[in-house]
């Protein structure tokens, strides 16, 4: 069985070589424990990727379906006379890969066999499928059994996974048609897209990044219990701020001072104006939600349609709605 194990093995990882260079160079950047399981899921995908891309000349709908089917089987009997199949089996049972991740997979491949053109949920639906699945299924190997760092890591893996589907495939036939696909966003037109030149569409370079900071202004007495609360029940770190005139707080996650207090006796106690809510991108959902019963915070739960995604929506002391993200 031994000599079977490592000759399917090698078979994944010629896979990923002769059709990903990139890839497999960035592979041997791993500790070498980890890398043999990365090229057991990247075979696997790319098996897959070219019964839908290449096999032109078959039916691939029962070529993915029979895969598909093959697939399962290897997974629950845990062993496959395909040796790409038998390489996955092992990593998936090795480490507990949730079976979800691979049916969300399937479906993302069924979809490219069926549909051709997308709306921006089902793009995103597409998306999660087809790279954002297997960045999860990657980190089951990264964080070596450790749910808890796969809690944490988990949306930056997903984001990676998105960034690889959308950027790398990257090919402007003409900058006629990036013009194209730029006009159809400014003018928020929910034009369908296919979703292989989606990337054109949902990647074009916008001034904004990311959320920077949002500002609290109030009294001193508010905005130390605006900090109490920043601080003691969402877990930010009180930092370095720089000497401006006025007085206040900046709280920070990791190295970014993502929330300003400011001192201003002008201020209306309790309104937001029409500054609505702000949002963060989160992990540890549960930890969450028994930190905020802890301390008595009201929250609602709420979830996003179509993607699994979970959020947590409260009020801080100041009467400012925010919104927590869980991928």
């Amino acid at each position: 069985m031994h000599l079977f194990n490592e000759v399917s093995q090698k078979c994944s990882k010629i896979t990923t070589q002769q059709y990903s260079t990139s890839f497999s160079s960035a592979i041997k950047l791993l500790h070498k424990n980890l890398q043999q399981h990365i090229h057991n899921i990247y075979g696997f995908v790319r098996f897959a990727d070219e019964i839908v891309d290449t096999f032109h000349d078959h039916d691939k709908a029962i070529l993915l379906a029979e895969f598909k089917h093959e697939t399962y089987m290897a997974i629950d009997r845990q062993i496959s006379l395909n040796p790409i199949l038998h390489s996955f089996q092992y990593t998936v049972n090795y480490y507990n890969i949730d079976p979800q991740l691979i049916n969300n997979f399937f479906c993302s491949m069924e979809l490219d066999l069926s549909k051709r053109e997308y709306d921006r949920n089902s793009y995103c639906e597409y998306i999660y499928g087809s790279a954002e699945a297997v960045g999860l299924m990657c980190l089951y190997v990264f964080c070596e059994g450790d749910m808890n760092c796969y809690e944490q890591l988990k949306t930056y893996a997903q984001s990676l996974g998105a960034a690889f589907q959308k950027y790398l495939p990257f090919d402007v036939r003409s900058a006629q048609s990036a013009r194209r696909a730029w006009r159809r966003v400014s003018r928020h037109v929910p034009e369908p897209v296919n979703p292989r030149t989606a990337h054109l569409l949902y990647s074009i370079p916008m001034p904004i990044l990311r959320l920077d900071h949002i500002n609290v202004s109030g009294s001193a007495e508010l905005l130390a219990r605006c900090r109490t609360f920043y601080v003691e029940v969402l877990g930010l770190t009180d930092g370095p701020r720089p000497p401006f005139r006025s007085r206040g707080f900046w709280l920070y996650a990791g190295d970014a001072p993502l929330v300003h207090l400011t001192e201003r006796a002008d201020a209306a106690t309790g309104a937001t104006g029409s500054f609505d809510h702000f949002a963060f991108a989160c992990g540890d959902f549960d930890g969450t939600v028994e930190r905020l019963t802890r301390h008595a915070v009201p929250f609602t739960v709420d979830g996003v349609p179509a993607t699994g995604r979970r959020q947590v929506f409260l009020h801080d002391p100041a009467g400012v709605a925010i919104e927590l993200n869980f991928h």
